[in-house]
């Protein structure tokens, strides 16, 4: 099929508008993300109100819904409360084991580290007496070993007063951040209304069914991970439980907590369990090696058959929409780009543009009509 010259100027020049518009949008998010990088701690507490407000979105709808509260604020004021009541009843019952599990595992790291020192002795002998040619260099694992253990005591001294430092800008910059979720779990709808206001009829049904999509999408993920991050500390805990770990509790809040990570905090926290049962120097039953084996592959039985084949089906379904590799690959960029908070924030973002990306793709040349708006 062949084109005249008229008709191949204007593929080109539509080519060529696709090009310049495909810049400009990559000029718009370079500009955005200097924005933000030199705003960075005003983004992370708009960032993280949004975060909390999409968490409790659905509590406050509920409640607000089952109770037939016409002011939204006193739906939001019960929430709240009841997260009050547990943080106080967490910081009353787990928080002291928890500081003596934490305290008690710092006490033991000097030895944790003897233990391995010992282990690559009696490794790098048993390669010499084989006549293997390649041996390890006991002399700088040792020494680096001996560093570690001497100044691991000054190295935690020099944090608590980093952290005892950086507290007040934590309480304020939290204090901010619980505000701020608070106005947008009570104005929500008026400011999204506010902001498409001066759009027309059409645009505004776009925006509109856009932003279910978006929301679906921010729930889906969030929610899911943070009910997936939870089933999992508590099934470490068990497990540790189980297996006679003195620091069951630590290890079970720990997974919970890196497996907010997608892909890679499983393996985090699983890692740091292991090494903590295979180099406890005082176990309180059974041999060290066997059961950090069973702990390792207890949690892969868990991830591979539970977790994978039905917790996370069921609970997330398909929130994000992108390839695991795109996944590892998007984590390791905002991580890169702006630490634990790219991490948290640059699956979302790449999930949004990817709802973005379909919604245009499926509506380009689709007419807005009342059959096919979606009902919010």
């Amino acid at each position: 099929m062949s084109f005249s010259e008229s008709e191949q100027l204007a593929i080109w020049q539509k080519r060529f508008f696709q090009c310049g518009i495909i810049v400009l949008l990559g000029l718009i998010l370079w500009g955005i993300s200097r924005l933000c990088n030199y705003f960075s701690d005003v983004t992370s507490i708009v960032g993280f109100s949004i975060l909390i407000s999409y968490l409790l979105i659905g509590s406050v709808d509920f409640i607000q819904a089952k109770l037939k509260i016409r002011n939204r604020g006193w739906a939001v004021a019960m929430v709240y409360s009841l997260i009050i009541i547990i943080a106080i009843l967490f910081i009353v019952f787990v928080i002291p084991s928890l500081i003596l599990q934490t305290q008690s595992l710092t006490a033991q790291i000097p030895s944790y580290l003897k233990k391995f020192q010992s282990w690559l002795i009696n490794y790098n002998g048993q390669i010499n007496a084989s006549g293997f040619p390649y041996t390890l260099d006991l002399a700088l694992i040792s020494k680096e070993l001996s560093h570690s253990i001497t100044n691991f005591g000054q190295k935690a001294l020099n944090q608590f007063f980093e952290f005892a430092f950086n507290t007040i800008n934590f309480a304020i910059s939290g204090l901010a951040t619980i505000v701020l979720s608070v106005y947008f779990l009570i104005d929500g709808p008026r400011i999204w209304n506010g902001l498409i206001r001066p759009l027309s009829e059409e645009y505004t049904r776009h925006a509109n069914n856009l932003r279910h999509d978006l929301s679906r999408c921010l729930r889906g993920y969030f929610i899911g991970q943070v009910q997936l991050s939870f089933f999992s500390g508590v099934y470490v805990f068990f497990m540790y439980s189980l297996l006679g770990s003195r620091y069951a509790l630590l290890l079970g809040i720990w997974q919970a907590l890196v497996e907010i990570i997608p892909v890679i905090g499983g393996f985090m926290g699983i890692g740091l369990g292991t090494l903590v049962m295979l180099f406890d120097p005082n176990p309180l039953w059974g041999n060290p090696l066997i059961k950090a084996l069973i702990a390792f592959g207890a949690y892969m039985f868990y991830t591979q058959i539970i977790k994978d084949n039905f917790l996370t089906p069921r609970i997330m379904g398909n929130a994000i929409g992108l390839h695991p590799v795109v996944i590892i690959l998007v984590v390791f960029i905002g991580a890169k780009a702006a630490g634990i908070t790219g991490v948290v924030f640059a699956l979302p973002m790449a999930g949004l543009l990817n709802v973005i990306l379909d919604y245009y793709l499926k509506n380009r040349n689709k007419p807005i009509t009342d059959n096919n708006l979606t009902e919010i």
